[in-house]
């Protein structure tokens, strides 16, 4: 697997590349921003999508228990998970499964906790769908990020849903089954529905593993929805398929219920093959890219460390994405945008996308090869210098 290849991305209807230039207003930017990959898929997806491309009819297509199977398997495989196709729903989308359990599990007015800094769209679909959004801020010290517990607690007596980032998007955190359990405690006390959002779950670094917090205990699973896709570990973002995963029927029933409603019926002919593949051969792959990005992950930190110690990346345990802490530069935010952006000609995704309070933090894509990660960030040292 060459993960050195630099695949040629401008115009091929790419948001990373295509729409970088609208969006940030620039040219000639690194666009180091949208969280998905700059390697192509694996051979053996390619190859699915290809005996399909090959046949010629692209019509009405049902979903093959094997689908499943692939997926269950993979959970059972990587994670001792054992979920059953009973368990799932599948969407075309994450977003769109968030969306739909909001609105069939919560009621309007609802509480529901997050944690920033965190991916914005969960703070879209809680106040699209007339929720009220709680912030159980992490701890931020000495580098690293920690759940405020004591907060949470008392969060946790007015909030009906709290939807987990596990691993963590931006700050990479790949939460211990200590920090879980904790959690899930306090999530069963107080009657509070766990979403937990595991699309980052298969790139994890050494030192680190991931655990569904709905492979913790039967009470557990029965008051938790978790969702997974393939988009992220495999760069199938644009085909579009996630599971909801739960083994409570009424939660489940309801879902799927209003999924229906809004006319999410059939899947994706392409999603779907693309998905069974990934799941059911694209293993020996991604124990390729692993140690790729976590060496990516290194180098990054080594260079700040030896070029530009102001820049401070928080030490990430999975995810291809990276926290950089830029406060001790001694700019403002708006200073560091505008170096960032016009004199490194470096696109990253800016702090306040994730927290409003995240003033000097932006966040870094290192799923890329070695070569384009180096020369951003010898534009950066530059830019600072």
């Amino acid at each position: 697997y060459n993960f050195e290849e630099v695949v040629e991305r401008k115009n091929t209807y790419s948001i990373k590349y295509d729409n970088v230039e609208e969006i940030f207003k620039e040219k000639d930017l690194i666009p180091l921003w949208v969280a998905d990959m700059d390697f192509k898929v694996p051979d053996v997806i390619q190859n699915e999508l290809q005996n399909v491309l090959d046949q010629g009819i692209y019509a009405y297509s049902l979903t093959p228990d094997s689908y499943y199977n692939a997926f269950t398997n993979w959970c059972s495989k990587r994670y001792q998970w054992k979920i059953q196709k009973s368990d799932l729903a599948d969407f075309h989308g994450l977003i769109p499964a968030l969306n739909v359990i909001i609105k069939t599990l919560t009621s309007k007015g609802d509480s529901i906790i997050i944690q920033p800094p965190v991916y914005r769209p969960f703070t879209s679909a809680i106040e699209n769908n007339g929720r009220v959004v709680v912030e159980n801020r992490l701890k931020y010290n000495q580098g690293k990020y920690t759940i405020d517990f004591d907060l949470f607690e008392e969060q946790a007596k007015m909030a009906s849903m709290f939807i987990l980032c596990s691993p963590h998007n931006p700050v990479g955190r790949v939460w211990t089954k200590a920090e879980l359990e904790q959690l899930a405690s306090i999530c069963l006390k107080n009657k509070v529905i766990i979403v937990s959002d595991d699309i980052h779950c298969d790139i994890i670094f050494s030192g680190n593993k991931h655990i569904p917090i709905a492979s913790l205990s039967e009470d557990i699973s029965n008051q938790c929805i978790t969702l997974m896709a393939p988009g992220k570990t495999f760069n199938l973002q644009g085909l579009q398929s996630a599971f909801a995963i739960t083994t409570n029927t009424e939660y489940l029933d309801k879902i799927i219920g209003e999924r229906e409603v809004q006319g999410f019926m059939l899947n994706n002919l392409f999603s779907m093959v693309s998905c069974k593949a990934a799941y059911g051969k694209g293993e020996d792959w991604l124990n390729a890219l692993l140690p790729y990005i976590e060496a990516n992950r290194n180098f990054v930190i080594d260079f700040f460390k030896s070029n530009l110690p102001v820049i401070k990346p928080v030490h990430s345990e999975g995810t291809y994405i990276m926290w950089l802490d830029c406060t001790a530069t001694g700019k403002s935010h708006e200073e560091l945008k505008d170096i960032f952006l016009h004199k490194a000609k470096v696109a990253v995704v800016d702090g306040k996308f994730f927290d409003k309070q995240a003033d000097g933090f932006c966040r870094l894509n290192i799923g890329t090869p070695r070569s384009i990660l180096t020369q951003a960030l010898e534009r950066i040292q530059a830019a600072f210098s």
